[in-house]
């Protein structure tokens, strides 16, 4: 029989030789379990040959984590028997021998640091900053509540950017008001079909996305700036807002249910700050206020007549009034 490892070990503190078996497959805990105790009895059940070496299993997706579980055993580092430990398992996909293996860098990997330059990276085609603003990082499952922890994964993420695009054009060009209601109700009717994860997010969150979307086919005209919070939020993956959201936007359609045009009609009467921009400070203009002006008094049509006849009187000419 093969060697148990030590109660003492230090495999998760220190790098070391190591072979890693994979199974690639999504699956839940209980099928997480099978797999390692179909592993534990076939390693338990192996001769002793040759080079032995502690064994992990690496899930790829266990309830949407990637887990890595050590085996109690040491295997034989043969490549017939490891073979065969694939063939006779189901659920494991691949093996391989790795030469340092770090159980912390692996389950717990550090983010990237992003090196400081002098100046921006330039990008020739733009293909980075397209890469960049059509994808939608996933939420970390840690920091969702048990119901919600599905949504991280990439699946979830590509239905709800799908639902916020739609929406981000609501109401639709060419629609009329009962179009929008009957494309409403489909919607409805349709929406576990057509978006699986986001259905079961609709119950965790008491039918939040699904009554938004029934109460805007009723009433479709609303305040866009209540419209652009929620499903931008629904297009991002702000799960955890999307209940809040939703109710705000429900509240404002329960205000101006009955007048689909009252957020766009204007007021009859003008506010405070209407009035001030349009006063006028001006005087009323009247023909007494006109004559204010001194080339518009009688003096003033009378002082160019007196001074004309002076300068004809120094050069010798007569005045031609006084001499009629």
């Amino acid at each position: 029989m093969t060697r148990k490892i030590a109660e003492d070990h230090r495999l998760y503190d220190k790098s070391h030789r190591a072979i890693v078996l994979t199974a690639e497959a999504r699956l839940t805990i209980p099928d997480g379990a099978k797999v390692t105790r179909a592993v534990t009895d076939y390693l338990e059940s192996a001769l002793d040959a040759g080079e032995l070496l502690p064994v992990w299993i690496r899930f790829a997706d266990l309830e949407d984590r990637e887990i890595f579980d050590l085996q109690p055993f040491l295997a034989p580092l043969d490549r017939d028997f490891l073979t065969g430990l694939i063939l006779a398992i189901d659920g494991v996909d691949k093996h391989m021998t790795v030469s340092s293996f770090s159980y912390k860098a692996r389950q717990f990997p550090k983010k990237e640091r992003k090196r400081a330059t002098g100046r921006p990276l330039r990008c020739n085609d733009g293909e980075g900053a397209a890469a960049k603003a059509s994808g939608i990082a996933i939420p970390d499952p840690n920091r969702l509540p048990l119901n919600l922890r599905f949504m991280a994964c990439d699946e979830a993420m590509t239905e709800a950017r799908k639902l916020g695009e739609v929406f981000d054009r609501w109401p639709f060009f060419g629609f009329c008001r009962d179009d929008l209601k009957a494309w409403s109700e489909k919607l409805v009717a349709e929406f576990a079909d057509r978006y699986p994860y986001l259905a079961e997010a609709d119950k965790a969150l008491d039918g939040a996305l699904t009554e938004a979307i029934r109460e805007l086919g009723k009433h479709p005209y609303q305040k866009p700036f209540e419209l652009r919070r929620f499903w931008l939020s629904v297009r991002h993956g702000g799960v955890k807002s999307w209940k809040q959201l939703a109710n705000e936007l429900l509240y404002e359609i329960a205000k101006g249910a009955g007048n689909p045009f009252r957020h766009y009609e204007e007021m009859e009467a003008p506010t405070t700050a209407a009035a001030f921009l349009n006063r006028d400070d001006r005087p009323p203009r009247n023909r007494a206020f006109m004559t204010r002006y001194a080339r518009f008094s009688k003096s003033s049509v009378s002082i160019p007549s007196r001074v004309d006849n002076e300068m004809r009187a120094r050069h010798g000419c007569a005045d031609r009034t006084g001499a009629d």
